[in-house]
């Protein structure tokens, strides 16, 4: 059962995390407790409040903490799990670019693959007694990407003999993808080599050289590239105008995929959930008349249909389709066969 970031209430405490990272033993020992508190008292309610429904608080009554896990300490953790706190500034701070668009680096020490994977960052009271969350949004996908040296090693001139393989140099958003066991399992390794070759040369960690810390990370079959990996096309990198489902108005519950290589490598479905009934809105707006091609899913291979005079919607809709892909389902392509005369909007089916 993963209550982990499900809904608008789940084991994540928005706001309750202020203060750890700069507070003293006092401080987070105090904080710590709060949230066993917060997690205890949200499993208590669900399980015996009169306000939730039966099924759910027989369900509930079923769970429990492992009695053979942290027996000297009420079978809780013995410290927090801390998501993201205090990173470094190095040289090359990687961005969500790195993890999307620009994924290959000649300096790679490991990679990483995760999705982008946001949690609430503050919740929010507004004037008018509505509550939102704030700094949360819907999984974005990454590509396969590369890892730079220059992201585990600080500047050297604030720093010459220190590697950095968890609190490396990222945006929050790159670490919502990089912040994986497995990231971080690669980088140790990275960085342990790198640490016994500055010692042994003695030289400054930023001096090691990088080809021959690759080469030895691949002599323990560490993984650097992906020499087979099949990329879609950018959409930045498409003539014309491209609309794809990154800016599609969405209802219900979609998931991201990047199976088949799509258009940036990632496309949405409904998980076969919606039967077509919730279909994506996309919403370009043209002030004059143009060509348009779009793909259209035929056995998971797109057939390209062009029409050559198309006046521009200002919405858009997928008709009773679940699959939403840029480039193997419902991805338009606007050309540049511009007119001089302004359109009146109409409505596009997508797909077919």
């Amino acid at each position: 059962m993963d209550l982990n970031a499900q809904g608008f209430f789940s084991t994540d405490y928005p706001g309750g995390n202020v203060g750890y990272l700069e507070g003293d033993a006092a401080t987070r020992e105090r904080i710590a407790k709060d949230h066993v508190n917060y997690v205890q008292g949200l499993l208590y309610f669900l399980g015996n409040d009169s306000r939730v429904p039966q099924k759910l608080r027989d369900e509930t009554n079923t769970w429990g903490l492992c009695k053979d896990e942290f027996t000297d300490n009420g079978h809780w953790p013995y410290a927090l799990y801390v998501r993201e706190g205090r990173r470094m500034i190095s040289d090359y701070v990687m961005t969500q670019r790195d993890v999307q668009r620009e994924i290959f680096k000649p300096d790679t020490v490991g990679m990483g693959s995760f999705v982008i994977d946001c949690h609430i960052v503050q919740r929010i009271v507004a004037e008018d007694g509505t509550v939102t969350d704030e700094g949360s949004f819907q999984d974005a996908p990454a590509k396969p990407y590369q890892i730079p040296y220059r992201s585990i090693v600080p500047k050297k001139a604030e720093c010459d003999n220190l590697l950095v393989p968890v609190c490396l140099s990222a945006s929050h958003i790159a670490t919502c993808s990089l912040r994986m066991e497995p990231v971080y399992m690669a980088l140790g390794q990275a960085s342990g080599l790198s640490a016994a070759m500055a010692v042994k040369g003695n030289v400054a960690v930023q001096d090691v050289s990088v080809p021959a810390l690759q080469a030895k990370l691949r002599e323990q079959k560490a993984v650097l590239d992906l020499p087979n990996l099949v990329l879609g096309p950018a959409s930045d990198q498409l003539a014309g105008v491209v609309v794809d489902d990154a800016h599609a108005e969405f209802t219900g519950s979609w998931v991201s995929s990047g199976y088949g290589a799509p258009v940036d490598d990632a496309s949405h479905n409904d998980a076969d959930s919606g039967k077509g009934r919730r279909p994506p809105v996309l919403s370009p707006s043209f002030p004059r008349r143009a060509g348009m091609r779009y793909a259209s899913p035929t056995r998971l291979r797109p057939t390209v249909r062009r029409v050559s005079r198309w006046r521009s919607p200002t919405r858009a809709a997928l008709p009773r389709y679940g699959w939403m892909n840029a480039s193997r389902a419902c991805m338009t392509r606007f050309l540049s066969a511009w007119e001089p005369s302004i359109s009146r909007p109409t409505s596009l089916p997508l797909c077919r």
